[in-house]
């Protein structure tokens, strides 16, 4: 279920940042999103 939560978030971050660029996202515009929570924001290490 977590893997799938991360995969989830992941695509849709990497849409965010197809669609304004890698350098103008902020974490805080990624916990803006509707499709996550405010709290917390997933951290994905490898």
């Amino acid at each position: 279920m977590i893997i799938e939560q991360q995969e989830k978030w992941l695509k849709r971050v990497e849409e965010l940042f197809l669609r304004f660029g890698i350098k103008s996202i902020t974490m805080d515009d990624v916990a803006r999103e509707p499709a996550f929570p405010k709290n917390p924001v997933p951290v994905c290490r490898k």
